[in-house]
């Protein structure tokens, strides 16, 4: 008869709540660690996108600075140019100051408008880029630029506005079409050299008092228009160099660069 080896079955036992509690620990540490890892990626990666997109604000801030200087001078130009044409109004000579009211009434009619840059702003407004600044010295600082640049804005929006009521108004009615042609020259980078200055005998279209006066009235509110615009402009500059100091001191960039 053959005998048939006994099979031993070893019964295990329930685990201990020990066991149990240990892999939960186990568990939670790796989820936990895992969510603290992924959350020090995601900060670590935005801010490097902060650091970025403050430099292209940085640079865009000195784009405008540049842009600032240059429009101020335009401007304070053409301020010159209405100062003497008005002062033709002011001697009530103003027939026999034909030659100088084609000349100073052609330099006036050009606009010269500041047009900031869009690039980085544009990117923290419409980009969420306004969410990855957490110091409330730059965030408030890049909010005051912001306004300013509306607020010239604004401002140039009615300035251009008036400057085309002064070329479609009185001007038509008082410079001959001809004239103006024979003596402007917009392809001319120098300002000074754009518009000649006409023979003496040159005369106007219209001398009648409703004409003049509106013309030269046209002449003074663009003059308003353009001192507001040359205050909002330096006021602009000053801010953007305050905003450009705080976001270089504060994320350490060079102030050279």
């Amino acid at each position: 008869m053959s005998q048939h080896p006994h099979v031993h079955h070893h019964a295990h036992g329930p685990k201990r709540w020990t066991a149990y509690l240990g892999e939960f620990l186990m568990l939670f540490l790796a989820v936990t660690l895992g969510f603290f890892v992924e959350n020090y990626r995601e900060q670590t990666v935005e801010r490097h996108r902060e650091h970025v997109v403050m430099r292209q604000v940085l640079e865009d801030l000195r784009a405008d600075r540049q842009r600032a200087d240059s429009n101020l001078a335009l401007r304070r130009w053409r301020a010159a140019k209405m100062d003497s044409l008005l002062a033709i109004h002011a001697g009530r000579a103003i027939t026999a100051h034909a030659p100088e009211v084609y000349y100073f009434g052609q330099m006036v009619r050009n606009r010269y408008l500041f047009q900031p840059s869009t690039g980085a702003f544009a990117q923290l407004e419409n980009g969420g880029g306004l969410r990855l600044i957490d110091n409330v010295a730059v965030l408030r600082a890049i909010q005051q630029y912001h306004f300013a640049v509306e607020q010239l804005l604004s401002m140039q929006a009615l300035e251009e506005d008036q400057i085309q009521r002064y070329r479609n108004g009185a001007l038509l009615r008082l410079l001959d079409p001809s004239v103006v042609r024979r003596i402007t020259h917009q392809d001319i980078e120098e300002l000074d050299k754009r518009v000649d200055r006409p023979e003496a005998t040159v005369r106007l279209l219209a001398a009648d008092p409703a004409t003049l006066n509106e013309f030269f009235m046209q002449v003074s509110n663009m003059e308003s228009f353009n001192k507001t615009a040359t205050r909002l402009v330096t006021g602009l500059a000053a801010t953007a160099d305050s905003v450009a100091a705080v976001i270089t001191r504060t994320y350490g960039f060079d102030a050279k660069e």
